[in-house]
């Protein structure tokens, strides 16, 4: 908290960044880990730079960096400008629905899930309600009903958009209300986003 913005990225984070890349999963993970607490003073070029890494951990051979880095995007979204997360988000979190570990399609959904006010209606009508419906069939109960909790969202999301349509700013009050509503529930699901521990994924495998 007490390190300058100008610190971290001119002289912090390109050492930190070097873990992206380490040939041991455990320090791969402790650096993802760690954007958390970097990501508020990070300059958007920066930010692009963990993007980029992050895309490439999303395929990493270990099951919880896959999942872990998932469920940190989620975390450090308020922090990417606008237009990377337009262009970032969506991809990814698409991209870890099709993880074949369950924690990784959980971490997806519940990423979706807690970043539905950064998505346009219609791109939660074209691109995330299409990627998340399948899963309310997955074999596994929890990735069910997560998926579920985030079809409802988005339709909520939905109805609220095309409550809207071709009404005047004077009656679009309410949906600042709505609005208002949508924060405190993906404040909840981003409380409720736990690291998977890598004992959980020895437990349940890979």
């Amino acid at each position: 908290p007490h390190l300058s913005g100008k610190v971290v990225n001119g002289s912090i984070f390109g050492h930190v960044a070097l873990g992206f890349v380490d040939t041991s999963p455990v320090l791969r993970e402790l650096t993802v880990k760690s954007m958390v607490a970097l990501a508020p003073k990070l300059v958007p070029s920066t930010m692009a730079q963990v993007m980029r890494a992050f895309a490439k951990l999303q395929l990493d051979e270990e099951a919880s960096i896959r999942t872990n880095t998932t469920i940190c995007l989620g975390k450090i979204a308020q922090h990417v400008d606008a237009m990377t997360r337009e262009k970032v988000l969506i991809p990814a979190f698409a991209r870890s629905l099709k993880d074949p570990f369950p924690p990784g399609r959980c971490a997806g959904l519940l990423s979706l899930t807690a970043t539905q006010q950064y998505h346009k209606p219609m791109d939660a009508a074209t691109k995330i309600l299409p990627c998340i419906a399948p899963l309310a069939l997955d074999p596994e109960r929890e990735v069910r009903e997560k998926a579920l909790q985030c079809i409802r969202a988005y339709v909520t999301k939905l109805e609220q958009a095309s409550a809207a349509i071709g009404k005047p700013p004077s009656q679009q009050d309410t949906a600042a209300v709505s609005n208002d509503a949508v924060s405190a529930a993906t404040e909840s699901v981003l409380a409720s986003m736990s690291w998977l521990s890598s004992s959980l994924k020895s437990a349940v495998g890979s």
